[in-house]
């Protein structure tokens, strides 16, 4: 159903069209607050619930996002997503279930909002507050910056993008810095795409379809990575505030508890938690990083590729996370070695490769199901209430400086009052373990304590670089087999992107 549809039709055909099962509360709205509206026939006057008592009485808090995955997506069968986690702790602080769905383009999240269908927008994006808007408290900020590709001239003012082809999401603040921007500059023309995601621009510009993307430097910092050429011309042009958009009304109760909720210190840890899980990794490449990763990539990687997905298999790991450490460890070369006595793909010690059964340090194979092995004992082994991913990133960083070093970053940790069992707690007291003010107090004494978060941050960012390549791959794949002629039998179907309901 297109977003027209829900407009048009209203929840409950919206509903029915995505099978919901829960359809009481929600898609019986008119008759619940008409029985809210006069609870009984003694009051001389009717009294309307407020906001927060209707969710409440409904048991389902609706919020709208924009269709990205730094904001909701479906991962290894769980719901994930910076925004999603911290409107789902709201959620659950008002006592509800968290329902969030969303729409492909910017003016579909005003509707949202603006027609009701979602109480608030949490779109993780700068959004242009209208006047019948209000923005919560914010918790974040980004800037508008001009992206070229290298190769190309590269602006330096605004004024050379006159007669360059630009693009620029509609809707955004970019494009309303454009807008602004041709008040002196009215040769400017630009191109404003309603595009569901930001990273088919980035395609595009790599690609060279156009020569110029209006963007914020949080879409950059996410995608550079994945773009190697891409580069900033210029940056700073102006900036904007992210918190979360309501419509006004005269019933501000939702408004103002959700003031509360991200002003609550409790709240303010929470973000700076899902921040560093989900973007704190995102600046580990820089161009000259990048373009090594990318040709390695398609040069030495598909030779180990099957032998690396046999270990993932083998051991119940991630196979991305498996090359990550590899390309980490070696760059995914087998004769790899260092002064520090370490060789091989996945970089073992002589006691670490004899206790995991390796006899040939520089055979591919062996290496790599040795380190398999190695990282899931570790994993393995870690205490059961450490979640994920915090688990992984403890693993990895255990993998790189040895188990007793992590074990003595987590007791500072602890004694300074942090959770030792998150890894964005204990990633700021590893690089004391080089400190002889603080390794002089620990079991296992000094440590190189920065590498261990290096390590753990690149590989991270390794691991996203990778799976975006394999879907990009596959997208490309599907596009080839959809433009063959097939018979009208061998057609295959529309798919969309179904609405998470939560």
């Amino acid at each position: 159903m297109s977003f027209a549809d829900i407009l048009n039709n209203g929840w409950t055909s919206f509903a029915r069209t995505l099978r919901l099962t829960d359809t009481s509360p929600v898609l019986n709205l008119g008759k619940s607050l008409f029985v809210g509206l006069c609870a009984t026939i003694t009051l001389s006057a009717c009294t309307h619930p407020t906001a927060v008592e209707t969710i409440q009485r409904e048991g389902v808090l609706n919020v709208v996002t924009i269709d990205s995955e730094r904001t909701l997506v479906e991962q290894d069968g769980q719901t994930v997503g910076f925004e999603y986690e911290l409107a789902k702790q709201f959620a659950d602080r008002l006592g509800v279930k968290l329902r969030m769905y969303s729409v492909d383009t910017i003016d579909e999240v005003y509707e949202s909002i603006n027609k009701g269908y979602a109480s608030f927008a949490a779109a993780g994006i700068a959004l242009n507050i209208q006047p019948n808007q209000l923005i919560s408290p914010t918790y974040a900020s980004s800037s508008t910056i001009a992206i070229y590709r290298q190769g190309s001239v590269k602006p330096k003012t605004p004024k050379d993008l006159i007669g360059k082809k630009v693009a620029v999401i509609k809707g955004s603040p970019a494009e309303h810095w454009l807008t602004v921007t041709t008040q002196a500059l009215p040769e400017l023309t630009w191109e404003a795409v309603s595009s569901p995601d930001i990273i088919s621009l980035f395609a595009e510009l790599d690609t060279q379809n156009f020569d110029i993307l209006i963007a914020s430097d949080h879409d950059y910092e996410a995608y550079q990575a994945y773009f190697p050429e891409l580069r900033i011309a210029f940056e700073g042009l102006d900036n904007h505030e992210i918190g979360w958009l309501f419509t006004k009304s005269e019933d501000l109760t939702l408004y103002k508890k959700a003031v509360d909720f991200l002003s609550d210190p409790t709240t303010t840890e929470q973000i700076a938690y899902l921040q560093e899980k989900y973007y704190g990794h995102q600046l580990r490449l820089d161009f000259v990083g990048a373009k090594t990763f990318k040709f390695h990539t398609n040069k030495r990687l598909p030779k180990y590729r099957k032998t690396i997905e046999a270990a993932a298999e083998k051991f119940e790991q991630d196979y991305y996370l498996l090359a990550a450490i590899g390309y980490q460890e070696s760059h995914w070369n087998p004769k790899a070695k260092s002064p520090t006595g370490v060789r091989g793909f996945m970089m073992l010690t002589r006691p670490t490769a004899k206790d995991m059964g390796v006899s040939n340090r520089l055979n591919a194979e062996q290496s790599i199901q040795g380190g398999a092995k190695y990282f899931s004992r570790i994993h393995k082994s870690l205490p059961e209430r450490i979640q994920e991913p915090d688990r992984t990133w403890f693993a990895l960083a255990a993998y790189n400086v040895g188990r007793g070093h992590l074990e003595d970053a987590r007791i500072l940790t602890e004694q300074a009052g942090k959770n030792p069992d998150q890894w964005a707690d204990v990633k700021e007291f590893l690089p004391l373990l080089q400190d002889k003010r603080w390794y002089k107090k620990t079991k296992y004494g000094y440590a190189r304590g920065y590498e261990p978060v290096i390590y753990v941050q690149n590989i991270r960012r390794y691991i996203d670089v990778l799976r975006w390549y394999d879907q990009r791959q596959e997208e490309i794949r599907i596009a080839k087999a959809a433009e063959e002629p097939t018979t009208e039998e061998e057609k295959p179907a529309s798919v969309h992107a179904p609405v998470i309901m939560l």
